[in-house]
C-alpha cells in the first residue's frame, strides 16, 4: 500500500478537520491518482469552496505528511 488512495483507505477518521478532509477525498469517486502535495493542492483548488480553501489546505497538510511518512517507513523496511 503505497498509493494516497490506498492511505486514506486505511487512514482512521478522527473528529477533526484531518479527519473531515481524509473522508472527503476518500468518498470522492473523481479524485485522481494524487503523487505530490502540488497535485493535492490543485486538486483542493479545483474542488473546494473559495471562502474555505485556506481551510482545506490546513487540514490537508497533516494528511498528506502522514503518508509521506509511512511512504518513508515502508521504504526502510523493504
Amino acid at each position: 500500500m503505497n498509493s494516497f488512495r490506498a492511505y486514506l483507505a486505511a487512514r482512521r477518521i478522527a473528529k477533526n478537520p484531518a479527519g473531515e478532509i481524509t473522508q472527503q477525498l476518500r468518498d470522492d469517486p473523481e479524485m485522481e491518482k494524487i503523487e505530490s502535495w502540488p497535485q493535492l493542492r490543485a486538486y483542493i483548488y479545483r474542488k473546494a469552496h473559495a471562502d474555505k480553501i485556506s481551510n482545506t489546505l490546513a487540514a490537508a497538510e497533516p494528511v498528506w505528511k502522514g503518508y509521506r511518512a509511512f511512504v518513508l517507513k515502508y521504504r526502510r523496511t523493504r
